[in-house]
């Protein structure tokens, strides 16, 4: 073949037919440009297929963190539940001496010396980050949304955590210091000393020291990591429909969903008087509707007990029949009772 074109343009040549040569010069010239132009196309073509498929892949590791921070979330928010249960009765002044002796002895003494912090699992994130510019235009929307959570929503967990770790551990150096008989909280678990006694039930600075920790720990530490909780939710609900629209596949019930069966006849409208409250169990979970419409996510802590948007406790009164007659939400010293409305 390569004879013939060169034979062609000899012959050209000696019948003086240069014009003719050179349009076929341009032409081939035209041929080969239009070559190289698909075949970087195709190359282009191909590289972002590959960067795509990277970037998915990348985003699937993120899906799956994303699940487990948020079952670590779930589980200091609901220490926080118990915790706020303790410090009320304590602030109220139901505590009495008998419970630091009861078998309760130890949640009652560790209710201000020990904390949980919530750990975030971000390598995927970070790995994205590096993949930065190789996502396509689709993607914008949905890794905008990550880089909110994990420079805005992680950034203030991790403040928060140093937070309630600085008041536990300078309480704890301040009984090390002043208290001779704090060895004995933790190496006598049977009965509680009149010193120590006078202290949980009397002392100014325990007082206040209760009061900071629901302060730092309830009004901060878990209302950050809940306000985390909720959008790393909205997240993943995200993602789970990307990756599935590309053929990735991913669980098709979140770990975390309120998904469980003794909930179903949990249904009906509740009002203090002022709010409408609704409950409904749908599609595999219990949902509250605040103000008609407006859904509020639900964290599961025990049948009957929930952490509703945006980290408030709710407790479920039934009647004999285990209906759900009326509901209460709770913060803090704040309470509200509502109660069920007619159908």
């Amino acid at each position: 073949m390569n004879k013939f074109f060169r034979h062609f343009r000899l012959n050209m040549f000696e019948n003086n037919r240069f014009g003719k040569y050179l349009l076929y010069a341009l032409g081939e010239i035209v041929l080969v440009a239009i070559g190289i132009l698909m075949a970087l196309f195709i190359n282009n073509l191909n590289e972002k297929r590959k960067n795509r498929s990277e970037v998915l892949s990348i985003l699937k590791q993120v899906h799956s963190e994303l699940a487990i921070n948020i079952l670590a979330a779930d589980n200091v928010a609901r220490s926080y539940m118990l915790k706020d249960s303790l410090i009320h009765e304590h602030m109220m002044g139901r505590v009495k001496k008998e419970d630091y002796n009861s078998r309760f002895r130890g949640m009652w003494l560790g209710l201000v010396v020990n904390y949980i912090p919530l750990s975030i699992q971000e390598e995927g994130f970070l790995n994205l980050m590096s993949h930065s510019k190789q996502h396509s235009s689709d993607l914008d929307t949905m890794i905008s949304d990550l880089k909110s959570l994990y420079s805005e929503d992680v950034e203030n967990v991790k403040t928060a955590n140093d937070l309630i770790k600085d008041l536990v551990l300078k309480h704890v150096d301040w009984l090390k210091y002043n208290a001779k008989w704090s060895s004995n909280s933790y190496f006598n678990h049977q009965t509680t000393t009149p010193e120590e006694l006078d202290f949980y039930l009397n002392s100014f600075y325990y007082r206040n020291i209760v009061s900071n920790y629901h302060l730092i720990g309830i009004g901060n530490h878990h209302l950050v990591i809940c306000r985390y909780r909720f959008h790393a939710v909205e997240c993943y609900n995200k993602l789970s429909k990307i990756l599935q629209e590309n053929g990735i596949e991913v669980n098709s019930t979140a770990p975390f969903n309120n998904g469980l069966k003794m909930y179903s006849g949990t249904n009906g409208s509740f009002s203090d008087g002022r709010d409408t409250l609704r409950l409904e169990y749908s599609d595999h979970r219990l949902k509250l509707f605040q103000n008609k419409n407006e859904e509020a996510q639900i964290i599961s802590v025990a049948p009957h007990k929930w952490i509703v948007q945006p980290g408030i406790f709710a407790y479920a009164n039934t009647d004999s029949t285990g209906k759900t007659v009326a509901l209460q939400i709770r913060f803090g010293d704040y309470t509200s009772e509502y109660k069920i409305l007619p159908d």
